[in-house]
């Protein structure tokens, strides 16, 4: 869920509202980047700087063919986004510029024009600081260097980076939260703190820390409440291996994958080792960095191969001790869940709350649900890689209120990164042939077990949510939501802790719902909430779409009963690019169930 933007700085006619009264300026240049600045296609760029003495409050790259006034393109970005007290006066370094500038900020705030002397060493350190990332040795190189030196080493990393890929590991854990302790003397691991990501299905990987109170801390640093003293995401895992797709990386790395046969699960399953030092800097990774990741590897496939159905059923309780080859001999692994921590104060902020409801815990209904569903994306990814892309730009559509182009990705990656997009994509949108994923699955032999069965028998009476949020009851959980189309509401629960605080009344939300026995219903995937949804206006988008499909020589939208308010149809599913039989069938369900 999206934290709220920062308030932007009202500016008017007669200038910038300012929210300090010391003296400030901000000076600002525009410059052309310093020979051997290792960045491509540099020789065509100018930067625009605007300094706040020594801090930069904006820096950013224009075409050199770019009038000088567009320094006030960057002035106005810094302005919405102050780093600190908004400038009581101005000073440029080309007097070009000055004219739109002033303009910008008003007659209140004086404009100067003087050199800037401190853009240009800001810019200096910014090359600096280039060229020595670009120096730097990055991971897949290092793990490259190590197969000509150690080429069984590096394919047994790969081999268990395949096998626990295959598992799914963040299908058995329910969350990254839930913790297990790994112990291995000889490797330097002394009771380490393991979590499994994945369960949103936006990154996968495992987070190796050196103890609890290091996950602890790093967890604080991740939302941003770092204890007093405690800098914010400087106490990163010790060691992480992430699991990417295989178009991420370089080519010149994936030529490398292909020579030397180095075994994957999937295209999107390719791991890579990160480390990091004690101070939280990322370092070189050795040789004894990848043999104990693959080790952790190897036991934790072991491990959850053999107790991960009742760890995801039943929070189980166990402990399994392993001998590993590592070196000229063998190592003792130990692994258990959860880990002992859970009983200290460290784990004292209820972690289980990132996956189970306010007070109480996920049904075995649910967890079959979300089991079902993970298989279920996973296989129709592979079959149907043009269904994924269409899904993309129908759900940016609902989200935007427009066509949805890749200019607008960046915006909305956060949404359209989770995994909203493959549930909507896997079970609900009609392909060409009509048939949704659901009807898919419901013929597909494999998916026959009575588990599967009662899943898709659930996920059938999801509904697909564009509304609005009416009301917030945070001592309850609940949130009060109404369908911009159909005006049906909806009391939803699901969200936990500090994510009812981000919602109040009006935001925009885009989701699906299953209904619960008692009348609430419930989000089985991400439930998109964010206050820029409230921007799109229904009435302006039914007249848009209308429009669309008007030059496309096709009938529009249009209600099949008297509604409160504009409306396009019974099914917010059903203005995504759905087939018109999809939406007929859609809408005689709703008919059916629409609570009163």
């Amino acid at each position: 869920m999206p934290r709220r933007p920062k308030v932007a700085p009202v500016v008017s006619h007669r200038g910038v509202a300012l929210r300090s009264k010391a003296s400030v300026e901000w000076a600002g240049a525009r410059l052309s980047a310093p020979p051997g600045l290792a960045v491509r296609d540099v020789d065509g760029l100018d930067f625009s700087f605007w300094m706040d003495g020594p801090r930069v409050v904006a820096a950013v790259p224009v075409a050199r063919s770019a009038p000088v006034s567009a320094m006030a393109d960057a002035l106005r970005d810094a302005l919405a986004s102050p780093k600190g007290p908004l400038p009581q006066r101005l000073r440029v370094s080309h007097a070009a510029a000055v004219p739109a500038v002033a303009a910008l900020v008003g007659p209140t705030v004086p404009v100067t024009v003087g050199p800037v002397p401190e853009a240009v060493e800001a810019l200096a350190e910014l090359a600096a600081a280039i060229a020595g990332a670009q120096r730097a040795v990055s991971p897949l190189e290092e793990i490259v260097a190590l197969a000509d030196d150690d080429p069984v080493l590096v394919t047994r990393f790969f081999t268990a980076g395949a096998a626990l890929y295959k598992l799914g590991p963040w299908m058995l854990l329910p969350s990254d939260s839930d913790v297990l302790r790994v112990d291995a003397p000889a490797l330097g691991l002394h009771d380490a703190c393991v979590s499994v990501v994945g369960q949103i299905r936006q990154s996968y990987g495992v987070l190796c820390f050196e103890s609890a109170e290091r996950f602890m801390a790093f967890r604080r640093g991740a939302e941003g409440a770092g204890a007093p003293g405690e800098a914010v995401g400087a106490i990163p895992p010790s060691i992480a291996v992430n699991f990417e797709t295989t178009s991420e990386f370089p080519p010149d790395f994936r030529k490398e994958l292909r020579r030397r046969r180095w075994p994957v699960a999937a295209p999107s399953g390719v791991p890579w080792l990160m480390c990091s030092s004690p101070t939280g800097a990322p370092r070189s990774m050795t040789r004894d960095d990848v043999l104990t990741a693959t080790v952790l590897m190897e036991a934790l496939t072991l491990f959850l191969s053999k107790h991960g159905e009742s760890i995801f059923d039943m929070l189980a309780q166990c402990v399994e001790r392993y001998e590993v080859v590592a070196g000229k001999g063998k190592v003792k692994v130990t692994v258990e869940h959860p880990h002992p921590a859970y009983e200290d104060d460290y784990f004292d902020e209820d972690l289980d709350d990132d996956f189970d409801e306010p007070g109480e815990p996920a049904t075995a209904e649910q967890l079959g649900t979300a089991r079902f569903i993970h298989v279920w994306k996973e296989r129709y990814a592979e079959e149907h890689p043009a269904e994924f892309e269409a899904a993309l730009r129908e759900v940016g559509f609902a989200l935007l209120g427009r066509t949805f182009t890749r200019d607008d990705g960046p915006r909305l990656s956060m949404h359209l990164g989770s995994s909203l997009v493959p549930t909507w994509a896997a079970l609900y949108r009609a392909g060409e042939n009509g048939r949704t994923g659901l009807d898919l699955a419901a013929a597909d032999r494999s998916l026959a077990d009575a588990a599967s069965r009662a899943a898709r028998l659930n996920l059938a009476n999801a509904r697909v949510i564009f509304g609005d949020v009416l009301a917030v009851d945070r001592a309850a959980g609940t949130v009060l939501v109404e369908d911009v189309f159909d005006h049906t509401r909806y009391t939803v629960l699901g969200w936990v802790g500090a994510q009812l605080e981000l919602l109040t009344r009006w935001v925009r939300c885009f989701g699906l719902v299953l209904p619960r026995d008692d009348g609430r219903w419930i989000f089985p995937s991400v439930f998109t909430v964010g206050e820029h949804f409230a921007k799109v206006d229904p009435a302006r988008f039914v007249a848009t779409v209308n429009a669309t499909v008007a030059a496309l020589k096709k009938p529009g939208w249009r209600s099949t009963r008297r509604r409160r308010g504009p409306g396009c149809g019974a099914s917010g599913a059903s203005r995504m690019g759905c087939s018109h039989d999809w939406a007929r069938r859609s809408s005689r369900r709703r008919s059916r169930r629409a609570p009163s």
